[in-house]
């Protein structure tokens, strides 16, 4: 037997490698406060790998195991219709989904 997964609309914000207001404004559901590098749901981070400060990370609380997982730069940060993140690598992203508005 085979199966298609079912459409769903989710809604998601690109992860630019820094904390900008759109991504601030979706992570927080709110418009036109101070972009801040911490929230309930998240917090920003300098990744530093062989010794070296590489970019800025976006730690969220995620939907898939309630843990915590990391956005990197080119990473979409989506929300379900329940209100909760995930993340999901831009690769996945563009072959898993397609833009249906606003």
């Amino acid at each position: 037997m085979k199966y298609r997964r079912k459409p769903v609309v989710i809604e998601a914000v690109q992860h630019t490698g820094a904390m900008t207001q759109a991504m601030y404004d979706f992570l927080t559901q709110t418009e036109r406060q101070a972009v801040r590098q911490n929230g309930d749901n998240f917090f920003t981070r300098i990744d530093v790998r062989n010794g070296h400060e590489t970019e800025c990370c976006l730690v969220i609380k995620t939907f898939e195991d309630g843990g915590a997982k990391i956005a990197y730069a080119g990473d979409f940060v989506v929300r379900d219709g329940n209100g909760k993140f995930g993340i999901c690598p831009y690769g996945v992203f563009i072959a898993t989904y397609e833009a249906v508005g606003d």
